[in-house]
């Protein structure tokens, strides 16, 4: 009886205490805790302002949710120049931290930097670096994985959780993209029978709760590595895969598919950067890593690749040669909105702003894009597109208006955001992009495809209506959705055939027919191009008989009724140039 009264309350005291005891945190079997490390740096007067942890913290690192973390690491010091000095010193023991903040169209990001107060912050080979991040990364409890990247790595969150979930991270585990080092190099790397193979670093090392405790013995290793052969010759990459090894810990190598390795084709890297993170979008789906990613706007296009966005707001960008051509566009534009005026015609109760808000608007929220010269013509001005295009991508806008540098304005229409606005919207959501400008129209929509484009505060009467072939891009719009398409036709039309020359809307008017996703084109038409200019792509002066002419001759019966309804002389201030305005439909220009 005493006995089982004792039983009785040893099991009830038991029971009690658990109740009340706090649960040890162990990793929850069939659940995969991540820690995502970025190893990112900083610039001038000391401030962390690396463009890195701007474009992770925007792109990819927004999809890391609990129960995985991300965090980011920066040494804090100017780099000693004995390297058994920061092998003794660069640790995990003295570290602090700071709020990182930055602020751009498509959102403001903030984020809490780690600082390694005694490692260099501008070391390469990252090797004493790296190794303090290892250290403080295995003494965050509560993961049951650690991947290390740096920060021009794209990584998709979605596929590293799902590859990882295969496996047990009680095992020793080191993963990542088998290397082989420098063919150059790989006498002096040290391998041998038992270490032959590392996980290349830009491509982001993985290992497990199990392996964490190998890396006490790391710092020793890496100290009499560094004795036996030349310093220049330690990778930090190669000598994590070393300290492993030492532990009988080997490479688990994934699959080079599940990687995408971003090539320059040009001796250029810079040149050619944007091009090849382009061509590599139909490949991005579905892989764990992109590097390297060098621009911020290249991150967010192979993020938007794979994780589409909606954006907001429109802006406005202009293509041109140099800062002059910029200039000169905004000038031209700030004079035509100032001297013509619709006020004659709209209420200016209508008008937000007035006459002054196209140039308030379209200046201070202009964008440039630079284009470079190039021997075979169309190359440098596609190239340029591309950037700017990822540049939209990167602002966030759901649509953006396109210039070219020497782009005219008809009227001052584009001057009311209200006007600009109100195109878009009209815009069928089949549609590919809109022409603002253009000439020899080909094939104009049927009647019943024509788009009025009327408010009720009595804006001039415009026509949105499908072509099949058209010539100029001096002025047009795209949206959001079809940004991601265009970049990568565009770019892989560079990379094919570098002396081919380039027609762009040859390009644009086969991707609509085969997408299935007509180019529209307003009409009267909004922007104009100079009559008499000397061409630096066809090398020669040229004159257009179209420039000057808002009306096409191609205008549907439907939409010239509809026009015919209106007074002319309405509409004479806003696009007849010199009194040249139709009376009737056959007289359209």
């Amino acid at each position: 009886m005493i006995q089982s009264f004792i039983s009785l309350f040893v099991v009830s005291a038991v029971k009690f205490c658990a109740l009340r005891l706090p649960k040890m945190q162990y990793p929850i079997e069939g659940k995969t805790r991540i820690l995502f490390a970025v190893t990112t740096s900083h610039t001038q007067k000391d401030q962390f302002q690396s463009p890195g942890w701007v474009a992770v913290a925007s792109t990819w690192g927004r999809t890391v949710f609990k129960p995985h973390a991300l965090k980011f690491y920066a040494g804090g010091m100017t780099q000693d120049s004995s390297f058994q000095s920061r092998i003794a010193n660069c640790s995990a023991k003295d570290v602090g931290s700071r709020d990182l903040k930055a602020s751009s169209r498509s959102g403001n990001v903030s984020v809490k930097l780690t600082v390694l107060n005694l490692c260099p912050k501008d070391e390469y080979p990252p090797v004493t670096g790296h190794l303090a991040i290892w250290e403080h990364m295995k003494h965050e409890e509560g993961y049951d994985w650690y991947m290390r990247c740096d920060d021009d790595a794209y990584v998709n969150v979605k596929e590293v959780i799902k590859i990882l979930s295969r496996f047990s991270s009680k095992q020793k585990y080191y993963m990542g993209r088998q290397g082989l080092g420098r063919e150059e190099e790989r006498d002096q790397l040290g391998f041998g029978p038992k270490f032959n193979q590392f996980a290349m670093g830009g491509f982001c090392e993985i290992f497990s709760r199990g392996a964490a405790s190998a890396l006490h013995t790391c710092r020793d290793h890496i100290y009499h590595s560094s004795r036996e052969r030349n310093i220049q010759n330690l990778h930090s990459d190669v000598e994590l895969g070393r300290c492993f090894a030492k532990e009988g810990i080997k490479l688990t190598s994934l699959p080079s598919e599940q990687y995408v390795t971003v090539a320059s084709t040009l001796d250029s890297r810079k040149q050619l950067q944007a091009d090849s993170v382009a061509v590599t979008r139909i490949s991005a789906v579905g892989k764990l890593v992109i590097h390297p990613v060098k621009k911020k706007y290249e991150m967010v296009f192979l993020h938007e690749t794979i994780l589409p966005t909606v954006g907001s707001g429109s802006r406005q960008y202009v293509v041109g040669e140099n800062e002059e051509k910029h200039e000169q566009f905004r000038e031209r534009w700030q004079k035509a909105c100032r001297s013509r005026t619709l006020d004659k015609d709209i209420p200016k109760g209508n008008l937000t702003t007035g006459t002054k808000h196209f140039f308030n608007d379209l200046s201070m929220d202009l964008r440039y894009c630079t284009s470079s010269l190039s021997d075979v013509r169309g190359v440098g001005v596609t190239k340029a597109y591309i950037i700017c295009l990822m540049k939209m991508l990167e602002d966030g806008v759901e649509h953006a208006f396109i210039f070219e540098h020497d782009a005219l304005p008809f009227s001052n229409a584009l001057c009311q955001s209200t006007v600009r606005e109100k195109l878009l919207l009209s815009l069928p959501s089949t549609s590919s992009v809109l022409l603002l400008g253009g000439h020899g129209i080909h094939q104009c929509g049927e009647e019943s495809a024509v788009l009025n484009i009327l408010n009720q505060s009595h804006l001039p009467l415009w026509h949105l209506f499908p072509t099949k072939r058209f010539f100029g891009l001096y002025g047009w719009a795209i949206r959001r959705s079809q940004m991601v398409s265009l970049i990568s036709l565009l770019a892989h039309k560079v990379t094919e055939n570098l002396r081919e020359p380039i027609a762009l809307e040859d390009i644009i008017s086969k991707w609509a027919k085969t997408s299935k996703q007509p180019v529209y084109i307003s009409n009267p038409l909004l922007v104009d191009h100079p009559r008499t200019q000397f061409s630096k792509s066809w090398q020669k002066e040229k004159t257009r008989d179209w420039a000057g002419k808002s009306f096409l001759k191609c205008l549907p019966s439907a939409a010239c009724n509809a026009l015919q309804k209106t007074q002319w002389k309405k509409l004479e201030l806003a696009y007849c140039e010199e009194g040249k305005c139709p009376t009737k439909c056959d007289e359209t220009l």
